[in-house]
């Protein structure tokens, strides 16, 4: 993800989308 690093909130949304059944 090349804007993970960009966007923290957009980091934490996308860990929640490829981690659903990971804790947030």
């Amino acid at each position: 993800m090349p804007y993970s690093f960009c966007h923290p909130s957009v980091e934490s949304v996308v860990k929640q989308f490829w981690n659903p059944n990971q804790p947030h």
